[in-house]
């Protein structure tokens, strides 16, 4: 009976995987959003400068290297970049399916491989040019590593797990809190085995890799001065740690970003996925199966530090997305034999089912789909002695499409004489704009008869919550006009605004260009991390008059 089920039932997981990938490739020519833009502004600049900015950002620099090289031979359209997400995706899947047979045979292997196959964390990170499919790819290959380890202890495992810590903490800061896992997972599951042969050469390699990882610590310390939480929690990612177990890691595992679902679902939903994967751990202490034992404290324990140091990293979930479909895998094939491919295609249908839907119900990236269009409608009316006027995210997003002559300028309230564009990195989702910037503002207008100004309606980053740029606008200039993209005022999302300000006068001379920093060589990393002079000033680089009392942070 069970194996009559099983024939249809492969025969659906495949064409869900075909479904999966249909997702992928149908949002690859999606354009940009802001951290893909940014992303493609470093690396479009030479390797010394992209490092300098790279080393300011929300991530280690492997990514942007592959990625420079990568932007080299096939180019930077939305295509070409995002499909070397698609590569390092499918190689996770790879990974997973791999590391599924290890732990459980050929059906484990299956199950792990079609559930991660049909997640949102594969679906999206593997048309998005970001670090996450990467990030996903290098964590998969720790943990297969550290369980060769525990099981036949060959020094290739060493070499694999070594590697991949390595790759992965200069990949994601995500990856650190993951690594502090692996030797108290590998702790517990030798102790539920037994003796293992593996031991010595885990603890060396573990250490080697932990002596690598410390070349980039400073650049966490300072990371992690931004992950604190504010009061007032802007964003999604900032709920309390103790929900990220049963919200967010099973939320983007099984729905599409938890965020664009009520937290009470993602959170009911969470629970019975953690009850299939907790079948795996059904029993007494000791008749605990080592490979659930491994994977569920691969993922767990980051977590409960995150909660002691109560600090939040969002996209930890995307990391382990894997490790939690190999968990489920392994807590399906628990049950008897007759339970497991109802529970597969029940898991199978709602992933699957849930990414289908928001993919076609939700325009991938929202409101940035109508970039393109604001660029061409901005380059149809180019004239001289006008500016575009955007704050840091939107300007980033507009240079990637605008072709146009007119001037863009970033208004982010930086002091004379600080390098610029490094500044403007530092300052990213930090610098609020209240009236003692106009000093600071307004001469970078000057000379403008004319400003667009591009106002992203989304909000994600509200630099000027007071509205002075728009006081200041009236003030200095005669009319103005309003333009939405997209045009559809029946948009379910936000738009973006653009106002066009017409007889402008400003007060104060051109700011000239900014003194940049020395160029980044090997010879200078002792001086790049005293940079955390400069770079532990990332939440408050400022002037002193600039209010920062309602800052807040994300990690993307």
């Amino acid at each position: 009976m069970v194996s009559s089920v099983l024939r249809p039932l492969n025969v659906a997981a495949v064409a869900a995987l075909a479904l999966a990938l249909g997702l992928v490739f149908w949002q690859l020519p999606t354009p940009y959003w802001f951290d893909e833009a940014n992303t493609i502004a470093y690396v479009r600049q030479p390797v010394r400068r992209m490092l300098q900015l790279v080393a300011h950002d929300f991530a280690p620099p492997a990514y942007y290297l592959v990625l420079q090289g990568w932007v080299r031979v096939f180019g930077d359209g939305e295509v070409a970049t995002g499909s070397l997400s698609l590569v390092f995706a499918m190689f996770a899947l790879y990974l997973t399916y791999s590391f599924g047979r290890a732990l459980g045979g050929a059906e484990v292997a299956r199950t792990a491989a079609v559930l991660f196959g049909v997640s949102a964390a594969f679906i999206f990170s593997a048309s998005e040019t970001r670090m996450y499919a990467m990030l996903m790819a290098l964590a998969v290959a720790a943990a297969w590593g550290s369980y060769g380890l525990l099981t036949d202890g060959r020094w290739r495992w060493a070499l694999l797990l070594l590697m991949a810590l390595l790759a992965g903490s200069a990949t994601h800061y995500a990856f650190w809190f993951f690594a502090l896992g692996l030797p108290v997972a590998f702790a517990v599951s030798r102790g539920l085995r037994g003796r293992g042969p593996g031991l010595r050469r885990f603890g060396v390699t573990w250490w080697l890799g932990a002596v690598g990882i410390s070349l980039l610590l400073p650049l966490l310390v300072v990371q992690l001065r931004g992950w604190y939480f504010t009061p007032e929690p802007k964003w999604v990612d900032q709920h309390p740690l103790t929900w990220q177990f049963l919200w967010r890691v099973p939320g983007e595992l099984i729905l599409t970003p938890a965020d664009d679902w009520p937290w009470w679902l993602a959170a009911v939903v969470g629970a019975a996925v953690l009850l299939v994967a907790g079948r795996g751990l059904i029993g007494s202490w000791r008749s605990i199966p080592a490979p659930a034992a491994l994977l569920l404290v691969m993922i767990a324990f980051p977590l409960f530090v995150l909660v002691g140091l109560n600090v939040q990293v969002p996209r930890y979930a995307v990391a382990v997305a894997p490790l939690m479909s190999l968990l489920l895998a392994v807590g399906v094939h628990r049950f008897r034999p007759a339970w497991r491919p109802l529970i597969f295609a029940a898991l199978t249908a709602l992933v699957a089912g849930a990414n289908v839907s928001t993919a076609w119900r939700i325009p991938p990236h929202r409101q940035d789909v109508a970039w393109p269009a604001v660029a061409k409608f901005l380059n149809a009316r180019d004239a001289p002695g006008t500016v575009i006027a955007a704050h840091y995210e939107e300007a980033v997003l507009l240079e990637y499409y605008y072709r146009g002559a007119m001037r863009v300028v970033h208004l982010v309230p930086v002091p004379p004489g600080q390098d610029r564009a490094l500044a403007e990195v530092r300052s990213i989702g930090r610098v609020l704009m209240n009236r003692d910037a106009r000093p600071l503002i307004e001469p970078m207008l000057s000379g403008a008869a004319a400003v667009w100004y591009v106002q992203d309606g989304s909000g994600s980053f509200d630099y000027d919550p007071s509205g002075v740029m728009a006081e200041l606008l009236a003030q200095r200039c005669a009319s103005s006009t309003s333009y939405h993209f997209p045009a559809d005022s029946g948009w379910r999302f936000d738009r973006i605004g653009l106002r066009h300000y017409t007889g402008c006068r400003f007060v104060g001379a051109v700011v000239g260009a900014a003194r940049p920093l020395p160029p980044f060589s090997a010879d200078s990393l002792i001086s790049w991390y005293s940079s955390s002079a400069l770079t532990a000033q990332r939440s408050w680089a400022v002037p002193s008059k600039l209010s920062t009392a309602s800052m807040a942070v994300t990690i993307e």
